[in-house]
């Protein structure tokens, strides 16, 4: 009894603390999504200037934090995401540090944007590609797309969740 009394507490504990807080909402997602400034990065500043940069301004788009600060090492990690019913961007708040360099923050925003002007392609069989050869032909308009795929390949084991100390201008440091 104590038990389940204690998990109902904290509960309602966790949705008055958090998800009633009013730089906090969940729009049909299932993690909470914080609009508020990061310590390194203004999530929407980048959006901003990348909307008015390279897409004239058209799109009509919410960005957010979502997240703990770190993770764990895992084989793959979930970056960034879009959820087209809310017309909401996502970025894992683990991104929000001083040595992710800002021209890759700005390329994941971007790859989340286009998902939002792309619409999905199916295979023959069916199934849902998100990242078909129009996608990939947006993507590659970002200015510092091949800068940005290198730096996310020789830097995946931090991306991950591995914490090491490294340059910010095109990756590792020597």
């Amino acid at each position: 009894m104590k038990k389940l009394l204690r998990h109902r507490f904290s509960s309602r504990y966790f949705i008055m603390t958090t998800l009633l807080h009013p730089k906090v909402s969940s729009p049909r997602s299932s993690l909470p999504i914080d609009f508020s400034q990061g310590k390194v990065y203004d999530l929407q500043e980048i959006y901003q200037n990348l909307n008015q940069r390279l897409f004239g301004g058209k799109l009509h788009l919410r960005i957010g934090w979502f997240g703990r600060q770190t993770f764990r090492y895992a084989r793959s990690a979930v970056l960034g995401s879009f959820h087209e019913d809310e017309q909401l961007i996502r970025i894992h708040r683990s991104l929000d540090r001083r040595d992710i360099p800002q021209f890759f923050m700005e390329y994941l925003v971007y790859h989340e944007m286009v998902h939002s002007i792309v619409p999905r392609e199916f295979s023959p069989s069916g199934r849902i590609i998100f990242h078909g050869k129009k996608f990939k032909e947006y993507e590659k308009r970002f200015p510092l797309y091949d800068r940005a795929i290198a730096w996310e390949k020789a830097n995946a084991y931090i991306l991950r969740g591995a914490r090491l100390n490294m340059g910010t201008e095109n990756g590792r440091t020597q």
